[in-house]
């Protein structure tokens, strides 16, 4: 007995075609850069559009700010340092977690969605002082250790930071680790590879 149906009423025609219309305008909305973003480092769409978000806040290039998060906790939104307690995406120490009136327990807890929260007040003007981070170094040390964002790369940090970090003594040398989680064609020279264009900060 056949199953399939030739006559369709009015009212499912457009039904289908609604739903169609709907699917398109979805597939046109992906951004190309979001899902670069998402490809290279095999992470949600979802969560490489908050990344894309944010970077247009702040006024950088997102895959600066993807290769800091890839670095700082390989996307697992609750990691943790066993020996600073840092903790989160971007690794928020308990004093920075303190600061913006939370604790390290609260965030490793937090959805992807609420970390990216966070973490755009934590580079806000009213926590950080500034309203865009132009180069990989300010965005970078933003991370790790703000006071260093205008520091030369062969600047050492204190005897603490590098107990902490034993593989990183330098400016330079953080900066290097951070900039192999960028693809290869970016990690040459990277400032001057995405000088922060108006439009995509605008868009």
């Amino acid at each position: 007995m056949a199953t399939g149906r030739d006559n369709y009423t009015w009212p499912e025609i457009v039904l289908v075609l609604a739903v169609m219309v709907f699917a398109l305008k979805g597939t046109r909305k992906m951004d190309a850069r979001t899902q670069q973003i998402a490809t290279y480092y095999g992470i949600d769409y979802g969560w490489a559009a908050e990344v894309v978000k944010t970077s247009r806040e702040l006024g950088t290039n997102p895959w600066w700010l993807a290769a800091v998060i890839s670095l700082e906790s390989t996307w697992q939104p609750e990691a943790r340092n066993d020996v600073t307690d840092a903790t989160g995406l971007i690794q928020f120490i308990p004093s920075t977690a303190r600061s913006l009136g939370t604790t390290v327990d609260i965030i490793r807890d937090m959805s992807v969605r609420d970390q990216f929260r966070l973490i755009r007040r934590y580079f806000g003007r009213e926590h950080s002082g500034r309203t865009t981070y132009p180069t990989f170094q300010t965005i970078a040390m933003q991370v790790f250790y703000p006071a260093a964002r205008s520091w030369d790369r062969d600047r050492e940090f204190s005897a603490r930071v590098q107990e902490s970090n034993p593989n990183i003594r330098t400016v330079g040398d953080y900066l290097d680790y951070a900039e192999r989680r960028l693809p290869r064609e970016m990690r040459s020279d990277v400032d001057s590879q995405a000088t922060i264009d108006v439009a995509w900060v605008q868009a």
